[in-house]
């Protein structure tokens, strides 16, 4: 991109569009807006496009998404190496950069272990993420100075890497499936479980789960709570349950039977826990 520029700027000084004294001023603007067209498209793309993509089309799309539209952009970029386009290009690359192929990223150290996590991100976003960089600048540098490309050639060699790029998507998808069905996860465990809540017919049922109940397998994951009774079929209606707070509450009925429920925990994979306990009317009068 900045090879580019800097041809496209030579043609507009050549044509009395820019002197030595805008130049500095023309790439801050140009970059300005680089920078805001990126940030709009990607948060555009965050909010309404990457979770509708995971959610009917899941990783083996998602993975594929970047990898195929940039390397049709560098395909066509080799036929058309203009400042325009190319910028149009560089815009979209970091616009999926950012949004689609980050939650990717993530999203590929779900199915791995904790050792694989830990340890393997921490190698992967120091030494690998830099060596990255160090061998683009590298190819770049060869590219332009020993070798003599122009931009059209960058644009096709790019489009060679692109095609490489799609295949080891794919088969990095794959590999991502297979874990999934094979090691789906460990699923929230019943740490302290309750058996019973005593209820006050006619008054007030304030209970806050104990947040022990439930362990999550993963200290980064996050567990929701639902309840059902025993059988099924939905809470009472003057019986709910507040998830944020981890409460229960409602005013219990005058004329009310023991009234068996179950609490789940389910983590964000779908695994679950549950708790089975008994909603236990007591006499006022009698309990202290």
């Amino acid at each position: 991109m900045t090879r580019s520029r800097d041809n496209y700027l030579e043609n507009r000084r050549s044509l009395g569009i820019v002197d030595l004294h805008q130049r500095q001023n023309y790439i801050g603007q140009v970059y300005a807006q680089f920078s805001f067209w990126v940030t709009a498209i990607a948060l555009a793309l965050q909010l309404f496009v990457v979770s509708r993509i995971f959610i009917h089309f899941d990783m083996p799309v998602a993975i594929l998404v970047m990898p195929v539209l940039m390397t049709i952009g560098y395909f066509l970029g080799g036929f058309l190496p203009v400042f325009s386009f190319i910028y149009l290009l560089k815009v979209t690359d970091n616009s999926l950069d950012y949004s689609i192929t980050n939650t990717v990223r993530q999203t590929l150290f779900l199915p791995v272990t904790h050792e694989e996590k830990f340890e393997g991100k921490t190698a992967i976003d120091t030494l690998f993420w830099r060596l990255g960089d160090l061998f683009q600048a590298g190819l770049i540098y060869a590219s332009i100075h020993w070798l003599g490309w122009g931009i059209a050639q960058l644009m096709m060699f790019c489009a060679v890497l692109g095609v490489i790029w799609i295949v080891f998507s794919r088969l990095i998808s794959t590999e991502y499936q297979r874990r999934i069905v094979e090691h789906p996860g460990e699923a929230p465990k019943l740490n302290a479980p309750f058996d019973e809540i005593p209820v006050m017919p006619g008054r007030e049922l304030l209970f806050r789960i104990p947040s022990n109940t439930f362990t999550a397998a993963d200290p980064s994951d996050c567990l929701h709570l639902s309840a059902k009774q025993a059988d099924g079929s939905a809470l009472p209606s003057w019986l709910n349950l507040h998830e944020k707070e981890a409460l229960f509450r409602g005013v219990a009925p005058h004329a009310l039977s023991p009234l068996s429920l179950k609490l789940t925990a389910s983590d964000d994979a779908g695994l679950c826990a549950h708790n089975h306990f008994v909603l236990q009317p007591i006499d006022p009068t009698t309990h202290y």
